[in-house]
């Protein structure tokens, strides 16, 4: 005859129940801050890429005493900018391409973040630019969306600008290389 034990090492039932609704609790309420994080992290990255191609058109515009044009190339990380063409390789992993074009007065870097599965941001609404004007013998920037009204389906731009760091809010950057 076997002897029951006093002491069983195993979890009830009800207790298992208990734990497995903790943790899908916790997976409710964290998962969409996750995603938001991701998002973040994907346009910080495209922040800092920018911030070096700001760096690069600085030392163009010191060197050369003018924005750069059709045949030049702006020496940047991580990957130099040949005037007028679409640079898809050698990119971070959360940048989809990046392009430098003349517009209105200055010249625009515009930069694709990469869509991921994780990703909200509509296909069209992943884009951000980097606007750089002379004023004076001064070279300016600024930094957001592209379009003036990054607010309808069809526009390119960010339209949640909330999510842009507070140096680079601007929504139009391509109506203030007009002005």
């Amino acid at each position: 005859m076997m002897k029951q034990l006093k002491n069983p090492k195993a979890f009830s039932l009800i207790e298992l129940v208990i734990v497995i609704t903790i943790l899908a609790i916790m997976a409710i309420v964290s998962i969409p801050s996750y995603l938001r994080y991701i998002e973040r992290a994907s346009l910080a990255e495209a922040i800092a890429v920018l911030g070096q191609n700001k760096t690069g058109l600085s030392l163009f515009w010191s060197t050369q005493s003018r924005l750069p044009t059709t045949g030049d190339t702006v020496q940047s990380t991580p990957v130099d900018l040949p005037f007028g063409s679409l640079i898809t390789a050698n990119l971070p992993d959360s940048i989809q391409s990046m392009q430098l074009l003349a517009s209105g007065n200055g010249l625009v870097i515009q930069l694709v973040i990469q869509s991921n599965v994780f990703s909200s941001y509509p296909s069209n609404n992943r884009q951000l630019a980097l606007g750089a004007k002379p004023v004076g013998d001064q070279l300016v920037f600024e930094c957001g969306n592209l379009s003036t009204n990054a607010t309808i389906a069809t526009d390119i731009g960010f339209t949640d600008i909330s999510i842009l760091p507070g140096g680079c809010n601007y929504n139009g950057v391509a109506a203030w290389l007009t002005v």
